[in-house]
């Protein structure tokens, strides 16, 4: 299954819960926020944040990681891949003026849409 939700609470795609009814990823309070006790039912998620601000990234410890604004044509985007409870972090450099849908493109991204949802009435 594959979701998208941006910080103004635009969704695309089917949205992941784990138990509680809460996103597996999603926002607290306009911070991205990954469900570290259900991290084994995720494969990968993509942090978008603002083609020219930077992105920051606080980890369970309270340490902090900022990748740069956009220089020019390149800005970063942060590639969550999670593989046996290990997560491993990445800022991967894509187009400046990128829009979401490419990059989700890009990184292999295709949303899903939950088949009660597509079934049309007769």
């Amino acid at each position: 299954m594959t979701g998208a939700m941006s910080v103004d609470g635009a969704v695309s795609g089917t949205t992941l819960e784990c138990s509680g009814n809460r996103p597996l990823v999603g926002y607290v309070d306009g911070t991205a926020a990954v469900a570290l006790r259900h991290i084994r039912e995720l494969r990968r998620a993509l942090f978008i944040g603002q083609p020219f601000s930077p992105l920051t990234v606080e980890i369970f410890d309270g340490g902090t990681v900022t990748l740069p604004a956009a220089d020019g044509e390149l800005r970063y985007i942060l590639s969550l891949t999670a593989i046996d409870g290990v997560i491993e972090l990445r800022a991967e450099p894509v187009p400046a003026r990128a829009d979401a849908a490419e990059l989700w493109q890009e990184f292999g991204f295709s949303m899903t849409t939950k088949a009660a949802a597509r079934r049309q009435e007769p």
